[in-house]
């Protein structure tokens, strides 16, 4: 990943940084086929300038960078972000719920399911769980809003998650892991509400007995 993303290079494009940013994550897509469209879904961008944008890579390059560090980093850009217009509780549950509630299911081993995924807070506080009692999860997610979906995949990947598997689409009209009209099944399912997704799927005739 250092070949894709040279920062002090990056660093030097002044006040062509952004347009230098985008043409090196759309490299990053062709090449990494865990981010195959996910970069050119985003609009976070689009929200700010090349100066803050400068700043904030200077301020990420002069401090460790281990996989927590960056994990933070990327979600103080994401909050950044949001500021700008979005409510930053809007695609995911507070830290303290994920928290409470991963306790709470405790998983371990096997696979772990979130099937309104919003920003996969969920699923890193589970990672999270089983690294820390040397267990090994494999992530399903499913997120309908194709930003949120980027983002998700972008989270899970800078906090340490190698067994991932994320699909985008509507859970009820379209559920990623089926087998024919058999849903998947896992070892963990933890779920949020919903929030903000109108259900309008006819579940008279649902294929999958729901």
């Amino acid at each position: 990943y250092k070949r894709l993303v040279d920062m002090d290079s990056l660093l030097r494009e002044g006040s062509n940084i952004l347009n230098r940013l985008k043409e090196i994550l759309i490299t990053v897509e062709k090449e990494i086929p865990y981010f195959e469209n996910v970069f050119s879904k985003l609009t976070v961008l689009e929200k700010i300038n090349a100066p803050q944008l400068s700043r904030f890579l200077y301020d990420v390059k002069s401090i460790e960078l281990n996989t927590l560090g960056f994990a933070k980093c990327f979600d103080l850009f994401i909050n950044y972000s949001e500021n700008a217009g979005r409510n930053g509780g809007e695609y995911t549950s507070p830290d303290t719920v994920n928290k409470i509630g991963i306790s709470i299911l405790s998983p371990l081993d096997g696979t772990f399911y979130d099937g309104v995924l919003g920003l996969g807070g969920g699923a890193i506080e589970a990672i999270r769980y089983s690294n820390e009692n040397n267990g090994e999860l494999d992530i399903y997610g499913q997120e309908k809003d194709a930003r949120t979906y980027g983002l998700a995949k972008i989270r899970l990947f800078v906090s340490g998650g190698e067994n991932v598997k994320i699909t985008k689409g509507d859970i009820f009209s379209a559920p990623g892991f089926k087998e024919g009209n058999t849903l998947g099944d896992f070892d963990y399912v933890y779920m949020d509400i919903p929030k903000g997704l109108a259900i309008n799927h006819n579940f008279t005739h649902d294929p999958f007995d729901r």
